[in-house]
């Protein structure tokens, strides 16, 4: 007699493992009102980080800078040091930093790059933490659970309620820094100049970025009240949670090289995402140093992005749909069009004295074309890194996703010639991108969890 009851129990075998890593866990269903300090999570700390962190930021730390600098050429000059005047148009200024002469635009990427070091530990247990949220939890995958539904089944349910909630929080972000932009742009406009009250000029861009602090906090008590705590697993004896998270994202890294087309996709997101998340910066202070735009363009050009990223979403989405194209060929084809922006600007270096960056009228068509592939291509990320991730390793796999570096802190001093590295950065991706199996990338995943379920029978 045929035995029928090892396939079944096979084909479940992934609630039994659900089950035994999460043991001691809270498994109660996730509320409406924590959904909704997610949201909240999402309207703060990204509305902080799209007004502070990308605009307000780089423009403070260059003109700080430049009240301590002095021209480029006159530091090598025999006539004496000439102090930076950010009021000529194509300015180059440096500043002294312990015994080097740094431009004033490599400054603001130095900064930027070190502080990102800084913080790399905090973001590392933040986003394990945050994770949590994305547990199986949800009322929808409980009740699949519950139904016992087919593994496949299971994971697609689970992948759609963890995508919604990602979604949401990614949505109520672009919420945030469109309305934040608006307030802190409308403070400097209304300031001007902070020179007006006996105060640095940038002053207007300090009192926004303490205004969007300020929210930050005051939506923590709401967002604390209302995300239940759910604790992970105990920590190992000996360990805490700094080391072991940098433990667990090396462990992460070596299940990852394990699954060589979800490591390929890694690859190329490191590249991709440090150029695009870089030309915001480049541009404001390209824009700033070499054409001249004012402080009110810059904040207006910069208040435009997040508006035409919502519209982008819509409309790449509507494309995928019309065309039933993949995500691996949207991808392709979004670095594709980010890479004409780096040759447009090339344009002006070696072929024209009219376009390709050589107006400030071009920043505003700048701002909506980079908004219109940046929304876009971060769903596009998201959704192709979903259709190679191990089912059930999501969590662990994401919070490894959001770790990015920065490696543009270099090129400061020949800021229109960045859009050579940002070329490459935009352009190398598409090949690695364009060389993904994602079919196999998909059984390669399936196959490390049966793997790895089998190695926990041996071992039990």
């Amino acid at each position: 007699m045929t035995d029928t009851k090892a396939p079944v129990e096979e084909e479940f075998n992934y609630l039994a493992r659900e089950a035994e890593d999460d043991a001691g866990l809270d498994h109660s269903p996730v509320s409406s009102q924590e959904f909704w300090g997610w949201k909240l999570f999402g309207l703060s700390t990204e509305g902080y980080s799209g007004l502070a962190t990308a605009v307000f930021f780089p423009i403070i730390l260059e003109n700080l800078a430049s009240t301590q600098a002095y021209t480029t050429k006159s530091i090598n000059a025999a006539s004496g040091l000439v102090p930076c005047n950010t009021k000529d148009d194509g300015y180059s200024c440096s500043v002294k930093v312990g015994s080097l002469w740094v431009d004033t635009s490599s400054y603001v990427f130095y900064a930027t790059t070190i502080s990102s070091f800084l913080l790399g530990f905090t973001i590392v247990t933040a986003l394990l933490g945050i994770s949590m949220l994305l547990s199986p939890n949800p009322p929808l995958v409980i009740k699949a659970r519950e139904d016992k539904v087919s593994r496949t089944e299971y994971y697609a349910i689970s992948d759609r309620v963890s995508n919604r909630v990602s979604s949401a929080g990614f949505l109520w972000g672009y919420v945030g820094s469109v309305i934040e932009l608006i307030i802190g742009a409308g403070i400097a406009i209304v300031m001007g100049s902070g020179e007006k009250f006996g105060l640095p000029a940038v002053y207007p861009l300090q009192i926004g970025v303490a205004f969007s602090g300020v929210v930050m906090l005051a939506f923590v008590p709401i967002i604390y009240k209302w995300l239940k705590p759910r604790p992970g697993p105990p920590l190992p004896a000996g360990e805490n949670f700094v080391f072991f998270s940098i433990k667990k994202v090396g462990s992460s890294i070596a299940k990852a090289r394990q699954l060589s087309q979800l490591f390929l996709f890694l690859i190329g997101w490191f590249i991709y995402s440090d150029g695009f998340s870089t030309i915001t910066s480049v541009a404001i202070l390209f824009f700033r140093t070499e054409l001249g735009v004012k402080q009110t363009e810059l904040l207006i050009a910069a208040t435009i992005t997040p508006f035409a990223a919502g519209v982008g979403n819509w409309f790449w989405h509507k494309v995928q749909v019309a065309t039933k194209a993949t995500s691996k060929t949207m991808l392709c084809i979004q670095a594709f069009f980010y890479s004409l922006l780096c040759i447009y600007g090339l344009v002006g270096l070696y072929c024209s004295h009219t376009f390709g960056l050589r107006a400030k009228w071009e920043i505003y068509p700048l701002a909506i074309y980079h908004g219109f592939l940046l929304g876009a291509t971060q769903a596009t990320c998201r959704g192709l890194f979903s259709e190679l991730l191990p089912p059930g390793l999501e969590a662990e796999f994401f919070s490894l996703y959001e770790i990015t570096d920065k490696g543009s802190s270099w090129f400061g001093p020949l800021i229109r010639y960045a859009f050579w590295f940002l070329l490459g950065m935009m352009a190398i991706p598409i090949f690695i991108f364009g060389s993904i199996d994602v079919p196999k990338g998909k059984q390669q995943s399936i196959e490390f969890i049966e793997n790895e379920e089998r190695i926990k029978k041996v071992a039990a």
